[in-house]
């Protein structure tokens, strides 16, 4: 799950709630998450953290470092020469969708069928994603 700007509120207080739902968490928009709010640390599969260059990037980096010592899986991104702004979160997705196509690459098998690309993630269904 993830969210940018206020869509991040939501997103951080509902994904962290549910871990049998949600194993992938992404704040697009200066958010953070701190260890505490992942309670079960197990189905955390992965964590991105984003902002601008110009809003906190050393906060932002700052609790990168704390949530890897925590053992976590965290992947972050600075948008360069960024605020609060749409530049920012138009960059920030676009890692992130590169990020999660990478990973469903690895994890899955992906085949055509009908001209048509199809995934196939572990146990057919996309829990196994």
């Amino acid at each position: 799950m993830a969210g940018f700007f206020n869509g991040r509120h939501g997103n951080k207080n509902h994904n962290v709630k549910q871990p049998d739902i949600f194993a992938y968490f992404a704040l697009l928009s200066s958010g953070t998450y701190a260890a505490a709010d992942i309670k079960d640390k197990s189905k955390a599969k992965l964590i991105f953290l984003s902002c601008g260059s110009k809003v906190r990037p050393d906060g932002l980096k700052n609790t990168v470092l704390v949530l890897k010592e925590a053992g976590f899986n965290v992947v972050s991104y600075v948008s360069e020469n960024t605020a609060h702004e749409f530049h920012t979160w138009r960059r920030n997705l676009r890692e992130l969708a590169s990020l999660f196509i990478r990973i469903v690459q690895q994890i899955s098998q992906i085949q055509t069928v009908n001209n048509e690309t199809i995934i196939v993630c572990p146990g057919n269904d996309i829990s196994g994603c």
